[in-house]
């Protein structure tokens, strides 16, 4: 993530890597729309806080005792890990790692040479090394060569360098480890968004913007607009009319109010609007098969037809059969809706919620029928 800030309303933004490459660093200002490089207007970190100065050590030079003489009483035995020679930091066979913070000795005072006996090189061996760092650890003895101490006294005080007054400092107390470790990591500052101030069109490069983004396009003038609203309303027009007439049917079934408009404006164009039909909803309540007496071979039929709809549908054909006393069919014969509505009752269509009451006369000398079938269907 980076920090930039925009050069306009100095807002800072924080950016992923993914939007930087998008545009190679171009972005806009999402508060004033300036654009400008991100790159270069990047925002980088404070430094990190010095960390504290580390406590000044030094290291004691090392002296070798001299050789002590024959007393003249036996001597005490010498220790076991009894320094057998004088060596300074220079003459040692290892390095002494350099650590940030700790100031050499000869960096910080130049101490006086001493003299030092040449000792044959197998003094120098391995096994010595930790008597070396021992004796480091602590000066030499102070007593003069002819009286050595004893073994019991041998044990050194611990040495406590002496600073100068000059060199005194006064040291913070330090952090625990979290805050110490919380200080040395470095901090970001995120400024907060400054309110928005009068940017004057001369700030913002608006020939740099049409070239990159295009010009913004022109308002459209009142003629173009009331073209576009006449165009608009002659297709919704168009669109409500073509609805109109592909469902005319059942917009006068539901509107039965509106059946006049709809017939009168079909008349213009050379069309109608028909009836419902809906076989299902039409149902024969009653029916009755008789002869007329003292007529051979004439029959009268009587059906009770009923429309049980809400609303008003064409009338139905009806299918007359006559079977034999195998009800095998022997006859059919359809009649059209006047042939069977009566003369009283007859209209341009069958009402919602109404029962004709139809007699029918027919001739068959020749058959002899047992039984009949009577069928209301829409062609």
């Amino acid at each position: 993530m980076m920090l930039t800030r925009c050069p306009a309303c100095q807002t800072v933004f924080r950016l992923s890597p993914e939007q930087l490459n998008a545009r190679r660093g171009e972005v806009r200002c999402g508060h004033c729309f300036h654009p400008f490089n991100a790159r270069e207007h990047e925002i980088r970190p404070r430094e990190a806080l010095a960390t504290q100065r580390a406590p000044h050590l030094t290291f004691p030079e090392i002296e070798k005792p001299e050789p002590p003489r024959p007393p003249a009483e036996p001597p005490h035995p010498a220790p076991e890990h009894s320094p057998t020679q004088a060596a300074s930091l220079t003459d040692l066979d290892f390095e002494i790692p350099d650590f940030p913070g700790l100031t050499p000795p000869d960096e910080r005072s130049a101490p006086q040479a001493r003299e030092t006996k040449p000792e044959s090189s197998g003094q120098h061996t391995a096994a010595a090394l930790p008597d070396v760092l021992r004796s480091g650890r602590r000066p030499a003895s102070t007593e003069p060569a002819g009286h050595p101490e004893p073994a019991s006294a041998a044990t050194p005080e611990p040495f406590i360098e002496e600073t100068p007054s000059s060199e005194l400092r006064t040291e913070e107390p330090r952090a625990a480890p979290r805050e110490a470790a919380a200080e040395r990591e470095p901090t970001f500052s995120v400024a907060e968004p400054i309110a928005p101030v009068d940017i004057k069109p001369a700030h913002i490069d608006i020939a740099r913007l049409d070239a990159r983004y295009g010009r913004p396009p022109k308002p459209a003038s009142a003629a173009i607009r009331t073209l576009e609203g006449l165009a608009l309303g002659l297709l919704f027009g168009l669109l409500l009319a073509q609805g109109t007439y592909l469902y005319r049917t059942d917009i006068a079934r539901e509107l039965p109010g509106l059946r006049p408009i709809l017939t009168s404006a079909c008349a213009q164009l050379g069309c109608n609007v028909p009836y419902p039909r809906n076989a299902e909803s039409i149902g024969l309540d009653a029916s009755d098969l008789q002869s007329e007496p003292g007529r051979p071979g004439n029959y009268v039929l009587n059906a009770t037809v009923n429309n049980r709809a809400d609303y008003a549908q064409a009338w139905p054909h009806l299918e007359l059969t006559l079977t034999d006393a195998r009800d095998m069919p022997i006859a059919r014969r359809t009649l059209a809706p006047d042939e069977w509505i009566p003369a009283a009752q007859q209209g341009e269509a069958f009402a919602g919620r109404r029962a004709v009451n139809a007699r029918i006369r027919f001739e068959a000398p020749d058959l002899a029928p047992t039984g009949y079938r009577v069928y209301v269907f829409y062609p």
